[in-house]
């Protein structure tokens, strides 16, 4: 089962040697054949990475009109289309939860990407896989429409929330109830 973080997913894990570093997404490319990545992990991935949104919209021009659930580009395939001054460290990856980018996530593209997903991450087990969590953000979709998607991912995933969304802890006393005073 996937593990869950709370934090700031980019400031804690982002461009890794020898991981995997994925971002939601749509499947809406402009004229120019880059993919709009305006909101959310997606933007944030476009203006630490210029020339992703033009390479990743290559690949899903390429792929045709179907959908393409999930993409991944190695190190290796950035630095050869984006030039080795781009200091990618990490493969990228896009995950597919809706077709246009104004339109709602969609849970039949989150499952299909994650199954996709699920079997990159089973082949390569050792290697850390981090991704936000799909749909619940610009998607707006719940966090219980999402979950059931989510449930067969393997342990390597970590699928990150933001800090102010961990489950509360609730604490019961004080260091000073505590010493019997």
């Amino acid at each position: 089962m996937a593990s869950y973080k709370y934090g700031d997913m980019f400031q804690e894990s982002w461009n890794r040697p020898g991981t995997l570093f994925i971002v939601t997404g749509n499947s809406t490319v402009k004229s120019d054949g880059s993919l709009v990545m305006g909101r959310g992990a997606a933007l944030e991935l476009k203006r630490r990475m210029h020339g992703i949104d033009r390479l990743l919209g290559e690949r899903i021009r390429l792929g045709g009109p179907k959908d393409y659930g999930f993409i991944r580009l190695t190190t290796e395939e950035i630095h050869r289309s984006l030039g080795h001054w781009c200091r990618a460290f990490c493969d990228v990856g896009l995950l597919q939860v809706k077709r246009h980018f104004r339109d709602s996530a969609r849970p039949e593209l989150i499952s299909l990407a994650c199954s996709m997903l699920k079997d990159v991450a089973k082949a390569q087990p050792a290697m850390a896989i981090n991704m936000n969590m799909p749909g619940t953000g610009c998607g707006r979709l719940s966090e219980a429409a999402v979950l059931p998607l989510l449930k067969d991912l393997p342990v390597n995933v970590n699928i990150w929330r933001f800090r102010h969304e961990a489950p509360k802890v609730r604490t019961y006393g004080t260091d000073s109830e505590d010493q019997g005073d």
